[in-house]
């Protein structure tokens, strides 16, 4: 039987619109025993990447109630998804008879449980260019493997929707794919410091002392957020930052990069008084996701030739015990051939045909112990991605070299690639660098040893021409790197870059 899990609709607006008043009370109070989580949006390199991501996560999301995914469709501009599934029902059958003692009829009353079972189905989509907010969230007190959830909410009167994952790893991968699809259908991402705020009520302001139309309560500050390692709490009051007055979200916005002074009423118990005083608290100026620690590093990797496909193949097979999927499921089964490599285990299965392979990128996953590197194998536009993890950097590319060994075998002209991850500017950062909103490429990752960093790249350089020409998306680069690459030509990326509190202007060359 199917174990339902309903988040309530009122949960889920008090979360994304903002806490109200409750029974009457001027303070609002939530018993919600689920956790909420910030994350700084991370865009993945494509939006062929991001598809791919998804599809590999199929079986390892639920929708909010537990139904499993049976059928999904993705492409650029939306997700359908659909499940069938048995839920079985008991029922209680009464029955009757009795029996004679002596003239006297005797009524007996019994009855049995009867078990049915129910063919259900349901569905739900997510429309990219109507995604309004994501959010990480976790959920304790759920008994199955479904811990981890993400929030979708969108614009208009579309109803919010509640997908659940097994671990954080795979609600960041999959809320990344998320925000990568929605922000190419015009998803501005939110950079903010992890609060959900609303106005005061004019009974709050008046309890406080304020003027109406003063301060901010905090409804909810997320978990592992610059707001709550900063010390802010939910049910603070704040009513000035600097000589700023604080009255709505946007002037909080404004105000708090950079200033240590923030005037708030906070109470040290739930219901008790609350009582002024002031944090000191130094923000640094919000620059986007791009500011935020590395979870992993790529090295750029070429294949070296192995002497022959039999021993290629030979050599895949040798490591089948020490290469794991990439949610770690150990591989079960596993069958190689000079065409392509076929693995299964309890969990998933993937298949590599060395065809169509395109390229390959060798990560360090800095946050994992276990398996902690990884090669992930890309295809052409109609395949996903397939990532495999293993214990050691000499592992990875021995796997790397069969692969690209036998991929060389069907002529394959496997791209190196320039090393570099590229991501959309945010309209913030545009503005910053003096760029009025209108072009701009942002380094998201360089990777070790690559054309990129040999050029002299950085991680949160702005590309603002490639070849001598104004890009304005990351596929005006990428284009502009393959046909270099392909014909094994110089190109010229002029870039902005901080240092210090300016932002200075270079010029790099990429060498193929």
């Amino acid at each position: 039987m199917k174990t339902a899990f309903f988040v309530p609709a009122m949960l889920l607006l008090a979360l994304l619109a903002g806490c109200a008043t409750v029974g009457g009370r001027v303070w609002p109070s939530s018993n919600d025993p689920n956790e909420y989580y910030w994350h700084a949006p991370q865009r993945m390199a494509s939006t062929d990447e991001a598809i791919g991501t998804i599809k590999n996560l199929q079986e390892y999301f639920v929708e909010t109630s537990g139904w499993t995914i049976g059928n999904l469709d993705i492409d650029k501009y939306g997700l359908r998804a659909s499940g069938t599934w048995s839920e079985k029902s008991n029922a209680w059958v009464p029955s009757s008879g009795g029996y004679f003692v002596g003239g006297t009829y005797v009524p007996v009353y019994g009855g049995s449980v009867q078990t049915t079972s129910e063919q259900r189905h349901a569905s739900f989509s997510i429309p990219f260019d109507k995604v309004e907010n994501l959010r990480l969230c976790r959920f304790p007190t759920i008994s199955n493997q479904y811990k981890w959830g993400i929030i979708v909410k969108f614009k208009g009167a579309i109803p919010t929707l509640l997908l659940r994952v097994r671990s954080r790893e795979e609600a960041m991968r999959l809320i990344s794919a998320i925000e990568t699809l929605a922000a190419e259908r015009g998803y501005e991402l939110s950079y903010n410091i992890g609060i959900y705020a609303n106005p005061l009520t004019a009974e709050q302001s008046a309890e406080l002392g304020l003027s109406n139309g003063t301060g901010l309560l905090f409804s909810i500050v997320l978990k592992d957020s610059p707001g709550e390692k900063a010390g802010l709490r939910a049910g603070d009051v704040i009513t000035a930052i600097g000589k700023e007055q604080i009255r709505d979200f946007n002037s909080l916005m404004k105000a708090y990069p950079g200033r240590k002074d923030w005037s708030l009423f906070r109470r040290e118990r739930a219901h008790g008084a609350y009582k002024q005083m002031m944090l000191k608290i130094d923000f640094p100026e919000v620059r986007g996701s791009a500011e935020t620690a590395q979870k992993t590093e790529d090295y750029w990797f070429m294949p070296a030739r192995i002497a022959s496909a039999e021993e290629a193949v030979g050599a895949i097979k040798n490591l089948q015990q020490d290469i794991v999927g990439i949610s770690g499921w150990h591989i079960d089964a596993l069958e190689v051939d000079r065409f392509g490599m076929r693995a299964k285990g309890k969990e998933a299965m993937f298949i590599i045909p060395f065809n169509e392979v395109s390229r390959m990128i060798v990560e360090r996953y800095l946050e994992q112990k276990n398996y902690a590197w990884g090669l992930t194998v890309i295809f052409g536009a109609e395949r996903q991605p397939v990532l495999l993890r293993t214990s050691s950097e000499k592992l990875v590319r021995r796997i790397g070299d069969a692969i690209g060994t036998l991929a060389m075998e069907h002529g394959t002209r496997l791209r190196g690639g320039a090393g570099i991850r590229l991501r959309d500017c945010t309209a913030e950062e545009q503005d910053a660098a003096g760029l009025n909103g209108e072009y701009g490429v942002a380094v998201f990752s360089v990777s070790v040893g690559g054309p990129a960093e040999k050029a002299g790249l950085r991680r949160n350089d702005i590309i603002v021409e490639a070849g001598g020409m104004r890009v304005g998306k990351t596929p005006d680069v990428i284009q502009k790197i393959i046909k270099a690459e392909t014909e094994v030509s110089p190109l010229v990326l002029k870039l902005l870059r901080m240092e210090g509190e300016m932002r200075q202007e270079h010029i790099v060359t990429l060498q193929f």
